[in-house]
């Protein structure tokens, strides 16, 4: 599914299905139901009045979520297209995957909360087995990427400033590592997942880890500035630093790297941003990053990535 800006304020949606065009629909503007949807999706939980406001919260959001979820079909999946899908992934051979990419050209467009899109039977399509739902900005091309052999090795940076010396709140560095121990814990025991944790958070540290040896995923959790992350030095001083910056080292490790775990801060598309961190990531090459837009002390964050690396450390090799 593309989405491409036209001048003044409209879109163009083209749906493909193998390659080949199957719909395609123009629109004078991001619809106000998708607009106002994702406003209240980002503004998060909100309070009920007679009910107590956890359960209030989470019944509002669920309700704000499938009307979401039905504004981005009737967007991205124009005409007939909501129903053919829905027929390639009931119809799918036992043991494959339907990969649903969105593609954009601008960062309004490729943050919007694709995984929220429901069917046209109110089914959430990016909890369906056989789906995986991807984004990328539109033109980039496929990452030219072999799977690496498991089990599933995982390097860790935490960059937790001291606090004297952080430009941020300082980071609760244990409990960010405590939620990956936890996370692989059963499959450590199996000897199907290993994890390796960097004491120091900086790029040169995490180039010569890979250098010794190859992983299937970088886990940077660390503050994060809009086109930045805060990471660390071996005295303990913030070290702002961009993606290159990041990426000049581990180029010259000279291993591939399947997967970049980023939790942090503005680490993924948002609007006024010309490009994200993850964005460059992947325009250098980086098959695959999962940007974590929560706040990295956040309950939530911390959920997601257990179930991120649980379902990880069942697989035998990292698929691309």
């Amino acid at each position: 599914v593309a989405l491409r800006r036209q001048e003044p304020d409209g879109l163009l949606v083209d749906v493909r299905i193998g390659g080949e065009t199957y719909a395609s629909q123009s629109f004078a503007a991001l619809p106000n139901e998708v607009v106002r949807g994702r406003d209240a999706f980002l503004r998060g939980f909100r309070a009920g009045l007679r009910r107590d406001p956890e359960t209030a919260g989470r019944a509002a959001l669920e309700l704000g979520m499938a009307d979401l979820g039905r504004a981005l079909r009737r967007l991205c999946l124009p005409g007939d297209a909501a129903g053919a899908l829905a027929g390639l992934v009931d119809g799918c051979p036992v043991g494959t995957t339907v990969e649903v990419w969105f593609e954009a050209d601008d960062p309004e467009l490729l943050g919007l909360p694709f995984e929220a899109l429901r069917l046209e039977n109110d089914r959430l399509l990016a909890a369906l087995p056989p789906v995986v739902v991807l984004r990328r900005p539109l033109g980039l091309p496929a990452a030219d990427y072999q799977p690496l052999a498991g089990p599933i090795k995982v390097l860790v940076a935490v960059a937790a400033p001291d606090w004297d010396l952080a430009t941020e709140v300082a980071l609760d560095q244990e409990r960010e590592l405590q939620n990956i121990l936890d996370a692989t814990e059963a499959a450590g025991r199996l000897e199907i997942a290993q994890v390796n944790i960097l004491e120091v958070g900086h790029p040169d540290v995490i180039a010569a880890a890979l250098e010794r040896d190859a992983y299937h995923v970088l886990h940077i959790s660390c503050h994060g500035m809009p086109g930045l992350l805060e990471l660390e030095d071996e005295d303990g001083r913030a070290e702002p630093t961009t993606a290159r910056e990041l990426l000049d080292p581990m180029r010259r490790a000279g291993r591939p790297l399947p997967l970049v775990f980023l939790n942090a801060c503005h680490g993924g598309v948002e609007a006024g941003q010309t490009a994200s961190f993850a964005e460059e990531l992947l325009r250098a090459g980086l098959p695959c990053v999962l940007a974590m837009q929560t706040s990295v002390s956040d309950h939530y964050a911390a959920r997601l990535a257990r179930a991120f690396y649980e379902h990880l450390s069942s697989r035998e090799v990292l698929l691309p």
